[in-house]
């Protein structure tokens, strides 16, 4: 499949890694829990499921991609009320 220009500039190959970290980059004073990037992110209407099965691998992909950034150092997480969210890291 072939990429976007801004995905080629970016280096990220993963269309869902990709869309999380460019809704964040998008959104640099706010911090938002993963419900609110799964349904922001359009790259999880590519997957070929259906239903629950749908929405749960949704989550599954964006919260990977959430992980994967974490640990790269480009998001930022924080518990709070139990809740976690996830912010760009400020440059």
């Amino acid at each position: 499949m072939p990429l976007d220009r801004a995905q080629f500039n970016s280096g990220v190959d993963d269309p869902i890694q990709y869309d999380v970290l460019k809704f964040l980059e998008e959104h640099p004073t706010k911090a938002f829990a993963l419900g609110e990037i799964v349904d922001s992110v359009r790259g999880t209407a590519r997957i070929g499921i259906h239903g629950i099965a749908r929405d749960t691998a949704r989550v599954a992909l964006v919260s990977a991609a959430l992980e994967h950034w974490v640990s790269q150092g480009m998001v930022l997480s924080k518990a709070i009320d139990g809740e976690t969210y996830y912010a760009v890291k400020a440059e």
